[in-house]
């Protein structure tokens, strides 16, 4: 019964996103009263992945690079226009990559270190 139970406690937090001690019992289930989104829960087959995966399909995305510096410029900088407000990524093997934007995938936690 014990091993049934912590199931369900897992499923709840996993549904909550959050440990059940840091639930609010009478908001944890808000989004389905206060226009969360309509229809039946479900998950995507194959995973969450699958939506990031497929919104990259056709981007140039380098993985595995060290970024050491990350630079932008608007026009009142003074800098040339082909590289007006551009981001200049640099990396730890010299590289250096030009882009409209830059997509930082790092744990809110790193951000705050």
């Amino acid at each position: 019964e014990r091993r049934v139970m912590d199931w369900h406690f897992a499923n709840l937090e996993y549904g909550c996103a959050a440990l059940l001690k840091e639930v609010s019992l009478p908001y944890w289930n808000q989004d389905d009263v206060y226009g969360g989104f309509g229809g039946a829960h479900c998950m995507i087959k194959g995973g969450y992945s699958t939506v990031v995966e497929s919104l990259g399909e056709g981007l140039c995305i380098h993985l595995n690079h060290v970024v050491t510096d990350i630079t932008y410029h608007t026009k009142d900088h003074g800098v040339d226009d082909d590289q007006c407000e551009k981001v200049k990524v640099s990396t730890s093997n010299g590289r250096e990559f030009l882009g409209d934007a830059v997509l930082i995938t790092v744990p809110l936690g790193c951000l705050k270190a």
